[in-house]
């Protein structure tokens, strides 16, 4: 009995070990060796190309940093989460980067999310971004007792937005929401005022 949960174990793990080997090869592109925290900038340039050669009609749905890897001062994150969705394929390819490794996982779906509106004028510069959420009250946070997200997302009214949310370090919710104009740069709102 003993020697069948072992053997049941090893076929699992087996499986599991595949399988996400299996996910990182789905990335077409092979970027040279990547840096450990990338600024946004990077990390689009980085997936753009990899959803262009993946599928040409695929359209942004996704790009925020996660708990898993804040933005820093320099606007660099060691986790970002990106999402493409190919209508013509039916599938959404969830893209991460990692401490330096891309990963790509295309998966079926009818629908990805709302689509990110971007343009040549779309700004990805997260240290930008950074500075100007900064300016809008960031500074006056300790930087030794919270982090910082970066998350596009589209405004149905006002089109694209960055939210830059500052979370203490042992909680989920948010001390400080600032509002930046994807197009700009320019901080359109913050939460508390």
């Amino acid at each position: 009995m003993r020697h069948k949960i072992r053997r049941v174990l090893v076929l699992v793990s087996m499986a599991v070990v595949t399988q996400a080997g299996t996910a990182a090869a789905q990335c077409l592109t092979k970027p040279a060796k990547l840096a450990p925290a990338l600024n946004g900038k990077e990390a689009y340039a980085l997936a753009r190309a990899e959803a262009t050669k993946w599928n040409a009609d695929s359209i942004l749905t996704k790009m925020v940093t996660t708990s898993e890897g804040r933005l820093d001062a320099e606007g660099r994150a060691s986790d970002w989460s990106i999402h493409f969705f190919s209508a013509a394929a039916q599938k959404l390819n969830m893209m991460s980067f990692t401490k330096g490794a891309m990963t790509c996982f295309p998966i079926d779906r009818t629908s990805g999310g709302r689509p990110i509106t971007v343009s040549d004028t779309t700004v990805f510069d997260t240290k930008q971004l950074y500075l100007a959420a900064q300016q809008a009250g960031g500074s006056a946070l300790d930087a030794k007792t919270v982090t910082v997200n970066a998350d596009l997302g589209q405004n149905p009214r006002t089109g694209a937005i960055w939210r830059i949310d500052y979370y203490p370090a042992d909680s989920q919710s948010t001390v400080l929401s600032v509002i930046i104009d994807s197009a700009t740069g320019k901080v359109l709102s913050k939460n508390p005022k």
